[in-house]
């Protein structure tokens, strides 16, 4: 096989991992409060099964693929822009509740590759340096349920406005 000609003029070789491996992926999401910062660490499962695929589909770095995919979500990203998205823990647990929903129902599609979440934090660097956020794994959301207690932190049963309507 390395003395075929189509390896000895080959001009350009890829080697593609098909060992499964856990890959992180990172995304920093827009505040309105330019004080804090809110910072998306997911864990990828990650198993290429036809690497041929993979290439041609252009995904040298599973990674911006999947950093793409975190910042794909507008509500995701509506939830970050909220004054109050640093200071108030269940504007974070909303934004995880979030990405394990779409995650379930619109999971990262990458032809040639088995893509699974294996963990997820959310943190929050304000003036005072980085403050560790909620932090869970799939298994750990099965039975989340907050309908009785304040969701929001604000005292008030209503939601909160994530868009504004004329």
């Amino acid at each position: 096989m390395l003395g075929s000609e189509v390896v000895v003029k080959a001009t350009m070789v890829a080697v593609v991992l098909t060992r499964a491996q856990e890959v992180p992926a990172v995304a920093t999401l827009s505040a309105v409060n330019s004080a804090s910062r809110l910072t998306l660490r997911a864990v990828y499962n990650c198993r290429v099964i036809d690497p041929v695929r993979v290439l041609e589909n252009g995904c040298w770095d599973v990674r911006a693929n999947l950093r793409g995919y975190l910042l794909d979500d507008a509500k995701l990203r509506m939830l970050a822009v909220r004054e109050d998205a640093g200071r108030n823990p269940e504007v974070g647990q909303r934004i995880l509740a979030r990405m394990f929903a779409r995650n379930q129902l619109e999971p990262p599609h990458i032809p040639g590759m088995v893509v699974k979440l294996v963990d997820v934090a959310l943190n929050v660097q304000d003036e005072n340096g980085w403050v560790p956020g909620p932090r869970r794994s799939p298994e750990e959301t099965a039975n989340f349920d907050v309908s009785d207690r304040d969701r929001f932190g604000d005292g008030a049963d209503s939601l909160p406005r994530d868009r504004y309507e004329s």
